[in-house]
Order: C-alpha cells, then structure tokens, then sequence
C-alpha cells in the first residue's frame, strides 16, 4: 500500500472487482486463523521470539560450502556447454533465455538443488564465533551468495536479484539483533545500501537492454510507457516528460528510471491480479500447479513429457506477475482459503520449532516469511530459485540433526 501511495504511476482501477477482493480477504483471514489454531494449540505464547542457540559445527559450515560449490559447477555445465548459452552480458539476451527454456539436463537436475547452498552459508557463518570462519571461506561465502543473482541477471531475470537482496536484508536484521557492535552494524548496512542501489541501476539497464532486443519499441520512453507491466503502471505525464529528456542519463538520472521501474515491476502485480481473476476459465489444477517441480524432475529422468496442469490455458496471463494469490486461485479456486488455514497453521508451528531450534529451522523459516510477504507481487516458492532453496533449508534441517542431534 505504501508504493502505490508513492509510486508516481497511473493504475487502472476500473479493473478492480469486488469478488477479486474478497477472495484475497478469504485467503488472508485463512492464514490468520491457521496461525491462530497453530499457535493456540501448539501452546505458543504471543511473546515468544526466536534467539540464538549456540554457533553449529565448522563441519557444517564447510558441508554446505562444499554441496554449493558443487551445485554451481553442474549449473555451469548445464548453462553454459550443455545448453550453450552464451555469457555475453546484454548482448543477445533473446538467445540466452531461448536456451534456458529448453528441457532440463541431469546436470540442471542435479545442480539446482544444490547451488542454493550457497546462500544458506551466510546465516550459518554470521552465527559462529568470531574470527573462526576465516578471510578465505568468507570471501568464498560471499562468491556463493551472489552467484544465484548473477546467473539470473545474465540470463535476463530480475526477480533472483530481489529475492537474493530480500534474504540479505533479512539475515542483516538477524545479525542486527545479535548485539553487534555499532561500526559492524553501520559497515554491513552500508554494504546494503550499496548493493541495492547497483541492483537498482543495473536492473533497469536490464530491462532496457531486453526490451530492446526483444520488441521493436523505438525509444526508452516507449518502454517505459507500452512494454508488458505498463498497462498496469504507466508513468505519469511528469515521469514520461523526464524519460524523454534523458537521453543520455547521468547517475541521477540512472538512479530515478531505475526507481521507477521497480514500482512498476513491484506494484503492477495487484491490478493485473484483478484481470488474472476475470479471465479464469474455472478448471482448477487440484494442487498439481504447485507441484510442478516433482512433474519436473520425473519428466527429467523418465524422458517422459508429463502431462501436467498448465494455467496458462486456463486463462492465467503470461509474462507479468498477477500475484501469488492468482496462482492459488487457478490451482485450488474458492478451497484456497481453507488451504491457506493449513499454510497457516503450518507457519505457527514452524514458528514454534524456530523459538526452540533457531539454528536448524531459520533458513527455512525465513524464506517461508519472504514468500508470505511478497504475495502481493507472486508465488516466489513457485519459480525454480525458489522452490530449490526451499529444498535446500529442508535438506539444511536434516544436517543439523544429523550434525547436532534431535
């Protein structure tokens, strides 16, 4: 509500229905009154918060190091001789995505799960004490976080990027809590900013380059005006009169377009949420649309072509994000607020097992929360990033049992 209320950007309103809000409303209070029944319960009092446990194992530590570096080397092989995509930075964007979507290779199989170790590394070192993890394993940490972001940023996806500087952000509010001192808190939020601010520029520069080469706009205000999203958030005629006169963008300039593109990119979900809604044909998938990485991995290794559930023919629109409750709605119709009690009540005691074990089941915890906050925007736990790092903190969980008992 705060972006839209900001956001210098003209939304059509008139695409808003009752019913379309009201099914958001079923949802949101489903997963309130599943949190409530989980929380009720499971015994878990209103002030109970997660805290430290004690540092895990340098073994671990140095596990997840390895299973990441090993998920980026067969990522490597898939993308790069399997799949033959080209690493040239926007320069031929349409043929690296071409050659992403073709089917999966074992090696994809195999390295996707595990490349998004490499984000786990950084909660599991910012946790042990210091001095013990070392300049080497952090400036490797450090490699293995940004390699999910920059892998879909050359592949010309944003939304790794956001996810990516979301779980930092969130593991900087751990850290935060954790009584550092105030200079290593003001350097790491420093570090924040800066990487933000890059993204910022950097994603827009993105967008740019791929629309260019992927429609036949003919200037940068015609893409900010017509290209996919903007139906749904247009610039306001201030804003189009300042892409127009920037021609050739100083930093100032960079920083404003790239703003305004993230709004559009983050708040034009809602309204075609509404649109999304409309166009349903009815046909729900029963699940089977949040299943699509099983259908996925057993099309992969069978070499079978699965017939599996797809929205799309249902009327779901193709390239934009309706939010994440569009998703429930095709999968599960007027059922998802009773789904969304589960969900809910899931969290609660996910909750609850973080409050006791916060070493084992923050990671996933956290991005349970990331994808319960972004559902204004879309269903981030249904695109591959995240449905392989959700993967990967509940193989972490299993670790930490293995590594420090029930």
């Amino acid at each position: 509500a705060f972006l839209l209320l900001i956001a210098p950007l003209v939304y059509p309103v008139d695409l808003v229905s009752w019913a379309g809000v009201a099914f958001v409303v079923a949802c949101y209070a489903g997963l309130g009154a599943g949190a409530y029944l989980g929380a009720r319960l499971g015994g878990l009092a209103a002030a109970e918060s997660i805290r430290p446990d004690g540092a895990p194992p340098r073994m671990l530590l140095d596990l997840a190091i390895l299973i990441s570096i090993a998920g980026i080397v067969l990522r490597v092989v898939d993308r790069v001789f399997v799949r033959g995509a080209a690493l040239n930075l926007l320069s031929d964007l349409s043929a690296i995505r071409a050659s992403l979507d073709a089917q999966a290779s074992i090696y994809a199989v195999i390295g996707s799960p595990l490349y998004v170790w490499g984000l786990l590394c950084l909660p599991i070192a910012m946790t042990m004490r210091p001095g013990s993890v070392g300049s080497a394993r952090w400036l490797l940490i450090a490699a293995m976080f940004s390699y999910p972001a920059l892998e879909g940023l050359v592949a010309g996806s944003r939304s790794v990027a956001m996810m990516s500087v979301l779980l930092l952000l969130v593991w900087y509010q751990a850290w935060r809590s954790g009584g550092k001192g105030l200079l290593s808190l003001l350097a790491l939020g420093a570090v924040v900013a800066v990487v933000g601010a890059v993204l910022l520029v950097f994603m827009q520069e993105l967008f740019v380059a791929r629309t260019f080469q992927l429609t036949s706009h003919a200037s940068l205000q015609d893409i900010y005006a017509l290209a996919g999203f903007a139906r749904y958030a247009s610039p306001q005629p201030w804003v189009s009169a300042v892409i127009a006169a920037a021609i050739d963008p100083d930093p100032i300039e960079r920083l404003f377009l790239g703003f305004v593109h993230m709004l559009q990119y983050l708040t034009h979900s809602i309204f075609a949420y509404f649109e999304n809604y409309e166009a349903f044909s009815g046909n729900i998938g029963w699940g089977e649309h949040h299943l699509w990485l099983a259908t996925k991995i057993w099309s992969t290794l069978t070499g079978r072509q699965a017939q599996a559930y797809n929205p799309f023919n249902e009327g779901m629109l193709e390239g934009i994000w309706g939010t994440g409750f569009r998703h429930l709605l095709y999968d599960f119709g007027w059922m998802a607020p009773i789904v969304c009690v589960a969900v809910g009540w899931t969290l609660a005691r996910l909750h609850a097992a973080c409050v006791r074990r916060p070493g084992r089941w923050l990671p996933l915890y956290s991005w349970a929360g990331i994808a319960l906050f972004l559902m204004p925007m879309e269903q981030i736990i249904l695109s591959g990033f995240g449905s392989y790092s959700l993967l990967a903190t509940l193989a972490y969980a299993a670790a930490h049992v293995i590594f420090l008992g029930r």
